[in-house]
């Protein structure tokens, strides 16, 4: 029985043969049962077991799977699998080193070829061996994919937040006044097309606070009067990047109202914020905007979906 699914990480096909996973693949066209064996119906209950241990996996909750695996289809292929079973969540190993664990020195072309033959990966975290002196190595779902794995691991696992530096440090700023909140519709950069606030990046020698009033000016015509500064939010993306962006509001301004090349600027009535049009993340820390309550959180994204972070309301 095969089916596709849309997970958090994207479309993602399973199949499973006589009560157990035989297969995993990242595009419904990417199965194809490499060992002549026929897939037959299963256990309807298995599958959804499967797509919700996945599900857990990409929003953070998950670092073991409990589930019943296909075997490998010769006996060497079996012993690479087991091994790297016991390479951890968030941990890499080598070729090389895995070579060594199944107990055959020297053999890491060997193990790079049972690799490239793994049909399930995730659940035989094939994405976790790297190429000597830690280079990224090959996948046989694409190295785009196997970048995604290894960032995923590596923002949930625990201790990730502490110290950390954003690539890029930004500003947000929400004018207020009489009920209504001040929203952009954006135009390019990150984001384009989704509802935000008039916000960008800091440049070099400025201050947050001095960012977001240029910020501000730039995108739709107008200058905060006395901005405060109401929350941080923390952002990390599977494709590597990161951002620090620190929210601000203000209850007056001066200058008219326009619309740039940049920014679509219109007032909202706070009682009737277009979520559904905005990033999934602001769902949960909005509302503690416009309640005047300080925040400081932290989210995942892959690309524009939230796997995990600050998600209790």
């Amino acid at each position: 029985m095969t089916e596709t699914r849309q997970t958090l990480f994207g479309e993602i096909t399973v199949s499973v043969s006589n009560g157990k996973v035989a297969e995993l693949a990242f595009s419904p066209s990417e199965p194809k049962c490499r060992d002549g064996r026929q897939l037959h119906t299963s256990d309807v209950r298995l599958l959804n077991r499967a797509f919700k241990q996945l599900d857990e996996y990409f929003s953070g909750k998950r670092q073991l799977f409990d589930l019943p695996l296909q075997s490998a289809s010769t006996h060497f292929q079996q012993r690479v699998r087991d091994t790297l079973l016991c390479v951890g969540f968030g941990e890499t190993v080598s070729y090389g080193e895995l070579a060594q664990r199944v107990g055959m020195p020297g053999a890491s072309r060997a193990v790079g070829s049972a690799m490239r033959t793994n049909p399930i990966p995730i659940l035989v975290p094939c994405h976790r061996v790297l190429a000597a002196g830690g280079k990224i190595g090959g996948y046989s779902s694409g190295l785009e994919i196997k970048r995604r794995l290894l960032n995923l691991e590596k923002y949930a696992a625990p201790g990730y937040w502490d110290g950390w530096t954003a690539e890029d440090n930004c500003v947000l700023l929400y004018l207020r006044i009489d009920g209504k909140i001040l929203l952009i519709r954006k135009k390019r950069g990150l984001g384009k097309g989704k509802v935000n606030g008039p916000g960008g990046h800091i440049e070099q020698g400025e201050t947050p606070l001095m960012a977001a009033i240029r910020e501000t000016q730039e995108e739709v015509g107008l200058t905060p009067l006395t901005p405060k500064h109401c929350g941080t939010l923390q952002f990390a993306f599977l494709n590597g990047y990161t951002e620090r962006c620190e929210v601000f509001q203000a209850e007056a301004y001066e200058g008219t109202l326009r619309e740039t090349d940049e920014a679509e600027p219109f007032w909202c009535d706070e009682t009737a914020i277009p979520l559904d049009q905005m990033w999934a993340d602001d769902r949960y820390w909005f509302p503690l905007l416009l309640r005047g309550k300080r925040f400081h959180l932290r989210y995942v994204f892959d690309d524009d979906r939230l796997l995990f972070g600050n998600t209790k309301k």
